[in-house]
């Protein structure tokens, strides 16, 4: 009857080489997913029902996402005013188009903006104002508490830093 022969175990240079190609590999995903992702926590309630203060966005970074926002998506951006900290608003109109509000309703070329994107709308109104090329006209759709386009004016399209793709779920207390 013939002997069986013990499994052989690596060499340990072979499972050196094996760490050191899987911490390599590691740091290149994950330095890959940090130049495209970046994570964005929202604080106050100007994005309500949407966003609430300490939700957690996961941004995906401008130098990889290209071309202007559209209408509807939320974007991270730097605001046109002193501030320490970036907002977290929804585009509503770009550049060319046309955006007014009247009685909180928003209305873009002539047209109620659909969705919505708000419960609680306010009563504000301005009058027709064209978003200049290059930039975005943003709102939060918290309106009677946001600080958004209404205020500081459009936004240049460089100062939008990021697109939302998703939200954290955070537990609630």
């Amino acid at each position: 009857m013939a002997a069986e022969a013990a499994p052989r175990r690596p060499e340990r240079g072979a499972r050196l080489r094996a760490a050191v190609s899987t911490i390599f590999w590691a740091v290149v995903v994950f330095s890959a997913l940090h130049a495209a992702i970046r994570l964005f926590r929202v604080q106050g309630i100007s994005m309500l029902p949407a966003y609430r203060s300490g939700d957690l966005l996961v941004v995906l970074r401008r130098p990889l996402w290209s071309g202007q926002p559209r209408p509807g998506q939320v974007v991270v951006l730097h605001p046109p005013i002193p501030s320490r900290v970036e907002f977290v608003k929804r585009v509503v109109a770009t550049g060319g188009e046309v955006v007014a509000m009247q009685q909180g309703r928003v209305y873009v070329n002539g047209r109620p903006l659909t969705p919505a994107y708000c419960r609680a709308c306010g009563r504000a109104s301005f009058a027709p104002y064209r978003v200049p090329a290059g930039s975005v006209f943003v709102l939060g759709d918290n309106r009677p508490v946001s600080e958004d386009s209404r205020f500081f004016g459009p936004v240049p399209d460089g100062a939008v830093s990021g697109l939302v793709i998703a939200r954290l779920p955070l537990p609630q207390f």
